[in-house]
């Protein structure tokens, strides 16, 4: 899997590219290690040029999720292929975390969550959660099985 990393503000985004499976993880660590150094608040997962993800992809995910989680950083995922999100569906990832369209909606979403409790914080970063704003149900991705397909 290649990582590229583009930090914007307080967000690290990583575009993902190739297979998300265990032989590439030292990569993502590596990313995110950065990210701590710069004090993000929210990491970015693009997946859109992912194309296939196996447990252990799954796996670091959610260890990623709630390592960051504890360190009062948001992460999300942004514009899976269709083959990944069924995956995601099936181990439940959007009952857990957020998955967006895009980069652009994700930033717009935790920009609207979360603020800078006070002005001193640009140098010491303190967030505080806002309350969330009213969101529509989920959507259920619309899959299709190869009969329905075909049809």
């Amino acid at each position: 899997m290649l990582v590229l990393e583009e930090f914007d503000s307080s967000t690290l985004i990583l575009t993902l590219s190739g297979r998300f499976d265990q032989r590439n993880d030292m990569d993502l660590e590596t990313a995110l290690l950065r990210g701590d150094e710069k004090r993000v608040r929210h990491v970015i997962f693009n997946l859109e040029q992912i194309s296939t993800i196996d447990t252990a992809g799954i796996g670091r995910i959610y260890v990623t999720f709630f390592r960051l989680k504890e360190k009062g950083v948001c992460l999300s995922l942004v514009n899976p292929k269709p083959s990944v999100r069924e995956i995601f569906d099936l181990v439940e990832i959007p009952k857990v975390m957020r998955v967006f369209e895009s980069d652009e909606a994700a930033r717009v979403w935790h920009a609207s969550v979360f603020t800078l409790s006070s002005p001193s914080a640009v140098s010491s970063p303190d967030w505080q959660a806002v309350q969330e704003p009213e969101l529509p149900e989920p959507q259920k991705w619309a899959h299709k099985s190869p009969t329905e397909a075909s049809a």
